[in-house]
């Protein structure tokens, strides 16, 4: 079974969203030696998720108010995302993730991006049409 499939039935008890774009990254094996000298051979899976919303869904989806500054119609990209180590039978041993639906980690990127003038109201996607405008002498 393909580890992309695992995560995806298995979503609910690893926490990933169904509304976001999931991907796996990487698929490595690793090798090592246990404490008692045996050899123990395990797997580990990088994904990410990602969701694109507005700022009208910043409650709804993250589940923290959206950041001062950013009106209803901002567009963000929210992104989660994970490792998993499974042991040699293909069980989860460790699952250590940045959850998609943590507001306060989205909050303070989403503060961050509009503070740094990285995340744009909802006007930018007329940029293009407004630049020609200007452009005309409009």
């Amino acid at each position: 079974m393909s580890l992309f499939r695992f995560l995806w039935e298995n979503r609910k008890a690893l926490g990933i969203s169904e509304r976001a774009y999931s991907e796996v990254l990487s698929i490595d094996a690793a090798s090592r030696i246990g404490p008692d000298g045996i050899a123990l051979h395990e797997t580990v899976c990088q994904y990410v998720e990602r969701l694109d919303i507005f700022g009208a869904e910043f409650k709804s989806v993250l589940g923290a108010e959206r950041p001062d500054g950013m009106s209803s119609r901002t567009r963000l990209r929210a992104y989660g995302g994970g490792v998993l180590v499974l042991d040699q039978y293909g069980q989860v041993k460790y699952h250590i993730a940045n959850r998609l639906k943590d507001g306060a980690r989205q909050s303070r990127r989403a503060a961050y991006l509009l503070e740094s003038g990285q995340l744009q109201g909802g006007d930018a996607r007329l940029r293009f049409a407004l630049d020609h405008q200007k452009r005309m002498g409009a």
